[in-house]
């Protein structure tokens, strides 16, 4: 437990409870482009998300979690509509494409709130920190790409990094899916990209956003075997 203060004003108290050092069940809420209506959505959603599961680990968020990255208001709201939650539950977030905006040499890049806000692992590509990594919790490894840029060296990376991966199951997270529900969308780089590297992994669960519609596949890899075709987007 802890809170946050000055020495005079202090916050209320958070609880939380570190992962076990064992595989063991557990839940995990994801969700999916925040962006609009933060305050007035955004809220109901995160709140309801965490009355169904109380105990939960910890939040993927795949990207887009506010709509114009240079607008520090819409962060100020991602916060406020979370509340308290977000200072027990941990989150887990991918950049998506509105995290990106103009920096102040005029050029496209990841907005200066994204690291300060966030606390993340810095053991992906070289470069893309906070914003390429994995953790590994009570038997499953959670790895997030991002997919903005640099998707042929995460897609290296992801291959090594696999390769001896001493978790049961493995979970990858990124914005832009491989697979597209909406119309007029087909990442095919990204695709020709990561879903080799899926299928030779045997990746049991892939979490995307960006599309903002509901769409889940049926078994993609036809393998056999003691794990067949288990990836699932």
């Amino acid at each position: 437990m802890y809170r946050v203060g000055d020495g005079e004003n202090w916050s209320e108290w958070a609880h939380f409870t570190t992962a076990s050092e064992k595989a063991e069940p557990f839940a995990f809420a994801y969700v999916g482009d925040a962006q609009n209506d933060l305050f007035e959505m955004w809220s109901r959603v995160i709140r309801s998300a965490y009355s169904d599961a109380p105990k939960l680990k910890f939040m993927i968020h795949a990207g887009d979690l506010i709509n114009t990255a240079e607008r520090d208001e819409q962060w100020g709201e991602w916060h406020k509509a979370a509340g308290w939650i977000n200072m027990s539950v941990p989150s887990v977030p991918v950049p998506g494409n509105h995290e990106y905006g103009k920096l102040s040499t005029g050029e496209r890049g990841l907005n200066r709130n994204w690291r300060p806000q966030f606390t993340l692992p810095g053991n992906g590509v070289a470069g893309l920190d906070e914003t390429n990594y994995y953790v590994d919790i009570q038997g499953v490894r959670v790895v997030a790409l991002n997919t903005n840029v640099q998707q042929k060296e995460q897609a290296e990376w992801l291959d090594k990094l696999l390769e001896n991966n001493p978790n049961k199951w493995t979970v990858v997270t990124h914005h832009h899916p491989i697979f597209s529900t909406a119309k007029g969308r087909d990442n095919k780089d990204l695709r020709a990209a990561l879903k080799p590297v899926y299928d030779k992994h045997r990746v049991d669960l892939v979490l995307t956003g960006h599309d903002h519609s509901y769409g889940r596949s049926n078994v993609v890899a036809g393998r056999t075997g003691a794990r067949a075709g288990r990836c699932m987007w």
